[in-house]
């Protein structure tokens, strides 16, 4: 039985070492261990008092102990440095340095192997750079497309593509706010898209959900005031425009809202 506690703990080591990173004290552990085992095999061909065996025992039970401890440890060092490292290039991004970006995404595959949110890199940055074709290849690449950073990323290619269709985008807006009933900015363009093509039980829907998941929003009061002038409750349309006012649109809409308050007879 320690035969087999010394032998299982020196491959739990051996296996930290190899898989996740081989960390100086580890490695020590290791050496002076395996050095432990060698120079004291005679020791199963004696008889021990009972508390030196059970030391005996003790000793490769806690180095396995504290090498799992190791694995999780250096598991969440390698997910910091990987999280600070995709910081970096997105900054570069942002700062329109994209063969940098380029070269340090790549580093990165290297280093991690290919995942989701390298792909994701990759597509942000040809997004940034107008190369729809390959900012929607790499998104294919995605594992988990059901994730909310993949239908931002999704909704952002369709949106900058110019060559998107308004189908298209129909399609996208309903599936997200249906799959994601608490995400506002989802139920809000799923509403407008809805209100565009004159479906208006379906848009009041829709923006009444982002309206009750943010009261404060301007854009969703304006597209419930649209959505309830066409319904021909114009009381009901008052208000919302009054609500958009109040928190602030911008010079186009407020243009927009006065010309709906002029055709229902009031005055802004």
């Amino acid at each position: 039985m320690v035969l087999v506690l010394y032998l299982l703990a020196i491959l739990v080591l051996l296996f930290q070492a190899v898989f996740f990173g081989g960390s100086v004290i580890y490695s020590i552990i290791v050496i002076l261990f395996s050095a432990y085992f060698i120079f004291s095999k005679y020791f199963l061909k004696r008889k021990f008092a009972k508390i030196e065996y059970i030391i005996y025992i003790i000793i490769p039970i806690a180095v396995i102990f504290v090498a799992l401890l190791g694995v999780k440890t250096d598991s969440a060092k390698e997910s910091d440095d990987f999280d600070k490292e995709y910081s970096k290039i997105i900054k570069l991004i942002d700062d329109e340095k994209y063969n940098k970006a380029e070269d340090d995404i790549a580093r990165l595959e290297k280093k991690y192997g290919e995942s989701d949110r390298l792909y994701m890199l990759w597509a942000i940055d040809y997004l940034a750079q107008g190369d729809y074709d390959n900012a929607e290849n790499e998104y294919s690449k995605l594992a988990d497309k059901d994730s909310t950073d993949s239908y931002s990323l999704k909704e952002q290619i369709l949106v900058l593509n110019p060559a998107t269709t308004q189908d298209e985008l129909e399609e996208f807006y309903e599936d997200a706010a249906k799959k994601f009933p608490e995400w506002e900015s989802m139920q809000t363009m799923c509403g407008y898209i809805k209100l565009g093509k004159k479906e208006y039980k379906e848009a009041e829907y829709y923006l009444t959900n982002a309206y009750t998941l943010n009261n404060e929003n301007p854009m969703t009061c304006y597209y419930l005031g649209a959505v309830f002038y066409y319904e021909n409750k114009l009381n009901m349309a008052l208000d919302y425009f009054d609500k958009a006012i109040e928190y602030g649109v911008d010079e186009d809409t407020k243009s927009n809202i006065a010309w709906f308050l002029n055709e229902m007879g009031f005055f802004n």
